[in-house]
């Protein structure tokens, strides 16, 4: 969401002879304000730096377009991924695009130009993830010939130099998402973990292998869902159990949470939409609309722990 616009980025599916498109949605209609094609697609997370919205492509290329306009600004090459590669979201820190290539490699490009500062190989790795604290930049690993343990490394922003490097006790799943002065990370041994400048802040377990393919941080709350089709959220601040709820009979495992003011939308890998209220609201009766007119299926109860 950028003012008045909704940007979504897109692959091609299952469909190779498809093309990827960035939209840009009017937020209040729901009308197309421009699309613009992007080869094999973008299912990375979006960037937005002043009136440059950047684009990490599937095809291995870096993608800077006018946000007013979706008028290409600059493209950079910056690997030649195989065609089921996983392509892991870049971040932006003081106007330098950071993004990771499913060969190991960290490159650092200007926002402005696309030009290249520096590239460093940590590699041969599996699913390099990136995250920023208080500026800093943060890469884990899956394991490697190199690493064969898991590690969190610290670069420099300046050289791509390691500067620090802690162990981590599980390979990393799916994307972390950034929280305040801290990021927050789900590990294969089913456990969730919050990390801060000075190391691991807190660590709870879930009832199973964690599905979701972010966490989501909403207001002092981190939540998430296993593979048993529950739900639960942690505080923040310590990581205390604030409350759970189990999806029955599920099809597909829980990989998107989202929010607004009001519900939680909870999506499956299936394609089902659920929704369900934010603790703490009033009740509404199943199958009623909210202020805008959007249909909610209320589709279970929370309860607390």
């Amino acid at each position: 969401m950028s003012g008045s616009l909704v940007l979504v980025g897109t692959d091609r599916g299952t469909d190779p002879a498809a093309d990827g498109h960035i939209y840009a949605f009017e937020a209040a209609t729901g009308q197309v304000v421009w699309k613009s094609p992007m080869g094999t697609g973008v299912s990375t997370d979006l960037l937005l730096d002043g009136f440059r919205l950047i684009a990490y492509g599937a095809n291995g290329e870096l993608f800077a377009l006018d946000l007013r306009s979706g008028k290409p600004l600059w493209t950079k090459k910056i690997d030649d991924p195989g065609s089921d590669n996983y392509m892991p979201s870049p971040v932006l820190i003081d106007h330098t695009v950071f993004a990771a290539t499913p060969g190991g490699s960290v490159v650092a490009v200007q926002s402005r130009d696309g030009a290249s500062l520096w590239r460093t190989q940590l590699g041969p790795c599996r699913d390099l993830q990136l995250a920023s604290i208080n500026s800093g930049l943060y890469v884990m690993n899956s394991g490697n010939v190199v690493y064969s343990d898991k590690y969190l490394f610290r670069l420099s922003r300046s050289s791509g130099q390691i500067t620090k490097r802690d162990k981590l006790p599980a390979s990393l799943s799916f994307t972390p998402s950034e929280a305040a002065d801290s990021f927050v990370i789900q590990l294969s041994d089913h456990t969730l973990r919050r990390i801060g400048i000075n190391g691991i802040l807190w660590t709870v377990k879930a009832g199973g292998e964690l599905t979701t393919h972010q966490p989501l941080v909403l207001q002092n709350q981190v939540i998430v869902a296993d593979a048993t089709g529950k739900i639960a959220a942690w505080r923040l601040e310590d990581g205390a159990p604030q409350w759970s709820t189990v999806f029955k009979d599920l099809k597909a495992p829980i990989t998107t949470i989202g929010a607004d003011s009001e519900m939680l939308y909870v999506g499956t890998q299936d394609g089902t939409l659920q929704a369900i209220r934010i603790p703490g609201l009033p009740a509404k009766e199943p199958g009623s609309k909210d202020s805008r007119g959007r249909f909610k299926k209320l589709s279970s109860e929370l309860k607390r722990d």
